[in-house]
């Protein structure tokens, strides 16, 4: 994977490698360390919290997340390198739940490509300790932050996640719900207090 652009392998080349697919896990018990309740926080977030999530999960190291990549081999069955809802209902049988596993793999499906790939499927169960630390955080805050002003607007959160329309209207109305200053902005303090909130 270290080596130019041209040469390296996709994702499911990866996934298929023997050396991949040897270590992989081919147990299902790995499925039972899944987190459904940070998946289940994770759908009721609004769509500027997703895309930092979808960044901080972009940027975790491997001894981060080894049990998230676990999960995600024994719930990948093809090793394609991206989950169908048909893999994910499968693989929560085992866990004996009464959610909503169709409307949340909706809701972790942000690319709406009818797969979660690797990168989604952290972003939707990283662990709150992990993504609440404050390095992270700002270097996510930094990177949406795109004139250095030290607020982020409506405007730099649409261009981001490409809301138009309906979805622009939807954003403000988030951007109000932290808005504590009232300036139509998000600064420093609100971001933080918007990736602790649960329900958002």
């Amino acid at each position: 994977m270290l080596c130019d652009p041209d040469k390296r392998y996709s994702a499911e080349q990866v996934l298929n490698h023997t050396w991949v697919a040897n270590l992989a896990p081919n147990s299902e018990d790995s499925i039972l360390k899944l987190d459904l309740q940070a998946m289940k926080n994770y759908s009721y977030s609004n769509k500027f919290k997703k895309a930092v999530l979808t960044f901080i999960a972009s940027r975790l190291k491997d001894d981060e997340i080894h049990n998230l990549r676990d999960i995600f081999f024994t719930l990948d069955k093809n090793s394609d390198g991206t989950l169908t809802f048909e893999e994910m209902k499968e693989g929560c049988k085992i866990l004996k739940s009464d959610l909503n596993i169709e409307e949340i793999f909706s809701s972790i499906d942000t690319d709406k490509s009818g797969s979660i790939n690797y990168t989604e499927f952290l972003a939707a169960t990283i662990d709150k300790k992990i993504y609440l630390q404050n390095e992270r955080l700002f270097e996510a805050f930094k990177s949406f932050d795109k004139d250095g002003s030290g607020k982020i607007s409506v405007k730099e959160i649409a261009n981001i996640i490409n809301a138009q329309g309906e979805d622009f209207s939807t954003l403000e109305q988030s951007v109000k719900k932290f808005d504590l200053n009232g300036d139509g902005e998000i600064d420093w303090e609100e971001f933080l207090n918007m990736m602790d909130n649960l329900n958002v």
